[in-house]
């Protein structure tokens, strides 16, 4: 049986051909010729896998996984590739990378995210890290370093930060101590102290965080630029003297927020008072801070150390034994100490039966009042004295788990609600617990909270400590 010859394609349907041939030859065949903005999506969308299983900080997917033509591209692309992983199994696979990165002829601000949890480290693997940092032309941008061993984290610190020639670029540093065995030896952390100043020249650093680590190392008035400051889980013996944490917090002059949560901090030599704390930048203090088992004393002549604060806003403070306490020397119109604070949040604070109205004259500006968990005494002590036209700016109550305030509690909250509402000012009232608190908050900028037994020997729930670092100013979550 014949078979027809294939039809002669005419002009149009030939020219037609012919350029579907020829476009289909300009398609670009790999990765390579993919537009910036789609590899830039692709980055996003895996990145977002990633965030559900890592944690604390967010991190582009790492590149030394992916495909040889993705990371050259990455490589080649600075808006692509700004962050360095090494972590659990992948640390080998992030060595491999810094050393291949080494030959590109640029120098990119990246941050290297650094996790060696559960992962043992052997002197071999510690050299090759060191020798591929040491060849970087990288100018970290950020570096976050969590680690289980005391001794194998000093090592880490050495090997990612003494490379001189960019770390006073350095913008954040973020340290964490997952260990429970506090034998952290303070000389093994001695030569750290040069980090904060090179070349007699000092470092951009910006934002510190020190997590179950020892603060006494980091000079950190070699830090000028420093802006935020973020100490938790500090127990005494890695705390500096208050003589010296006084210098430190008195010298970074452009200081805006300052978070201490269980943070020991040493007394003076007998009982004298603390030295004066000047932080004229200060916009946010974070305040849980304690004394061996005085943990409602020492707050309180912490803020009364506070003597130049004039732009605080914002004030979270823990275990206050009694309100009028520090009525006198810190919220007070006399002192004029926090003039233009406009949100306070009180967990465990006891409110006697007499609130004594300088309180609330020296806070008149107030437009946020959070409130929860409490050792003794009544909300309702406040409710009622704000009735009378005091803080006539209040907008919003939060409150921590309402079913903590008692009848009468909600009873004169209900009250005052119902008496601005008749002067034509609403007030909103937010109830909060520890789900609905979280569910939205920043986890970059969070703090994964581990067993409470061990944090806080069982007074404090995880909940409340979860809702009191919500509440803290080192979040971007806004209720």
């Amino acid at each position: 049986m014949a078979v027809d010859p294939e039809p002669t394609p005419t002009g149009a349907t030939a020219n037609q051909a012919a350029m579907a041939i020829d476009n289909e030859s300009k398609q670009p065949k790999d990765i390579a010729f993919w537009p910036t903005a789609l590899l830039l999506h692709l980055f996003k969308r895996c990145q977002a896998e990633l965030d559900k299983e890592i944690e604390p900080n967010p991190v582009i997917v790492p590149i030394s996984q992916t495909c040889r033509q993705w990371r050259d591209v990455a490589l080649s692309n600075a808006s692509l590739w700004t962050r360095v992983y090494l972590g659990f199994d992948r640390f080998d696979n992030g060595v491999m990378h810094l050393s291949r990165a080494t030959d590109a002829e640029r120098r990119l601000r990246i941050s290297l995210y650094l996790s060696t949890k559960n992962l043992k480290l052997n002197e071999s693997q510690m050299d090759r890290f060191t020798l591929a940092v040491a060849k970087s032309k990288y100018e970290w941008a950020e570096v976050t370093i969590e680690e289980t061993r005391p001794k194998r984290l000093a090592m880490l610190l050495v090997a990612a930060l003494s490379n001189s020639n960019w770390n006073l670029k350095l913008r954040n540093l973020s340290i964490t101590c997952d260990s429970s065995n506090k034998a952290i030896k303070q000389q093994r952390m001695s030569p750290l102290s040069h980090l904060f100043k090179v070349g007699g020249a000092d470092t951009t650093l910006g934002h510190l965080k020190i997590w179950k680590f020892p603060v006494t190392w980091a000079n950190i008035a070699r830090a000028p630029y420093l802006n935020r400051l973020d100490l938790r889980r500090v127990p005494e013996e890695y705390f500096p003297g208050w003589h010296t944490f006084a210098q430190m917090i008195n010298s970074a002059v452009y200081l805006e927020h300052l978070v201490l949560i269980h943070v020991e901090i040493p007394l003076p030599i007998f009982l004298e008072p603390y030295p004066a704390l000047e932080v004229p930048s200060l916009k946010s203090l974070t305040l849980y801070v304690t004394h061996g088992n005085k943990r409602c004393d020492i707050n309180p002549t912490f803020l009364k150390a506070i003597k130049v604060a004039p732009k605080l806003e914002t004030l979270v403070v823990s275990d206050l034994n009694h309100l009028s306490d520090v009525t006198q020397l810190v919220f007070s119109s006399e002192t004029k100490r926090f003039q233009i604070i406009s949100s306070i949040t009180f967990l465990h604070v006891n409110i006697e039966e007499e609130v004594p109205d300088a309180f609330f004259t020296a806070t008149e500006s107030l437009k946020v009042f959070r409130v929860g968990g409490q050792p003794g005494g009544s909300y309702r002590n406040i409710f009622d004295k704000i009735q009378d036209a005091l803080w006539p700016n209040l907008e919003k109550i939060v409150v921590v788990k309402m079913e903590e305030l008692n009848k009468s509690d909600r009873e004169s909250l209900s009250a005052f609600i119902e008496k601005r509402k008749e002067s034509g000012k609403e007030v909103t009232v937010v109830e909060v617990d520890g789900e609905a608190g979280i569910e939205d908050w920043d986890l970059g900028n969070g703090f994964s909270l581990e067993e409470p037994q061990d944090l806080y020997k069982g007074r404090i729930t995880k909940r409340t400590l979860e809702i009191m670092d919500v509440l803290s100013t080192d979040s971007e979550f806004e209720f």
